[in-house]
């Protein structure tokens, strides 16, 4: 066990492959398994149940990982220094415009601020990738509590609606997924605020991935088989899949080699405290 427990690769991947199986599996179960009428899966199904299993094992698995891990030997930060937007800016401006287009949206006073806070968090997620832009981590910040913003009301959006029962399946799964980012954002915060906790990040992302895998694959293909009518809620799907995905290249990129920045500065000191020697590799006077 103790073993296991210092094989973070192992655990890593033991996480990602049960949040897979869990996706495919709450897919399954969308596909084969999911009452349209009721918003329900056939009660004596055994998928959605071993989804849920395999997706508790996963944030399991991932905790471990990261309870695991040297902090000192990561990255500075998560964020990567790539000029691409984060996947998540897609699901932010996927929400936007499936609420703008929604009527059961346009019938909720919660969409008026929701949208604009949705637009904060599409900047938030999609700025980074500008490079002048990066060094202003107080912007990112505010950018940042918005995003909390948003998905709050998001997740609100869906608490509030009566029109779907409070305990249908993808329901709970959207929800269950959005709060888990909204946690997971504070840790994201915390690194641009200069207080970061690497281990409790590390952890929330595992459980974020792991969780949102339930709904960040079945409510998109819910909707796209029909199965659900609401675009609303395939919003939420959609955020989640793509927040799972941003998570994931945050992960990655925490567990890089130190920056080559860091790198140079500690050789620039080796160097500065180093005896001077002459050709012979005697020192000189």
């Amino acid at each position: 066990m103790k073993k296991l427990f210092q094989n973070k690769k192992a655990l890593w991947i033991a996480c990602l492959a049960l949040a897979g199986i869990a996706a495919v599996l709450q897919a399954c179960a969308v596909l084969f398994c999911y009452e349209p009428n009721t918003n329900y899966f056939y009660s004596k199904n055994p998928l959605p149940l071993l989804a849920v299993i395999c997706a508790i094992l996963g944030a399991v698995s991932g905790s471990l990982a990261a309870f695991a891990t040297d902090p000192t030997k990561l990255s500075r930060d998560p964020f990567s220094h790539q000029s691409i937007p984060a996947p998540s800016s897609f699901g932010f401006l996927a929400v936007v415009v499936l609420f703008l287009t929604s009527k059961q949206a346009a019938t909720s006073k919660i969409t008026a601020y929701l949208v604009p806070l949705t637009a904060v968090a599409l900047l938030y997620s999609a700025l980074y990738a500008i490079k002048p832009l990066r060094k202003r981590k107080t912007l990112f910040a505010l950018l940042g509590f918005g995003t909390l913003l948003s998905i709050v009301l998001l997740t609100a959006y869906y608490y509030f609606d009566v029109t779907v029962e409070m305990n249908a399946p993808l329901k709970l799964s959207v929800q269950t997924g959005l709060l888990f980012a909204l946690v997971y954002y504070t840790q994201e915060i915390r690194y641009l605020l200069g207080n970061e906790h690497p281990r409790a990040y590390l952890c929330l992302s595992a459980c974020t991935v792991s969780v949102g895998s339930l709904s960040a694959v079945a409510a998109p293909i819910a909707y796209a088989t029909g199965k659900l009518d609401r675009t609303d809620y395939a919003a939420g799907g959609l955020l989640v899949f793509c927040i799972v995905l941003t998570v994931l290249t945050r992960i990655s990129t925490l567990y890089r080699a130190i920056p080559e920045e860091t790198t140079t500065d500690m050789h620039e000191v080796t160097e500065a405290t180093a005896p001077d020697t002459d050709g012979n590799g005697e020192k000189e006077a």
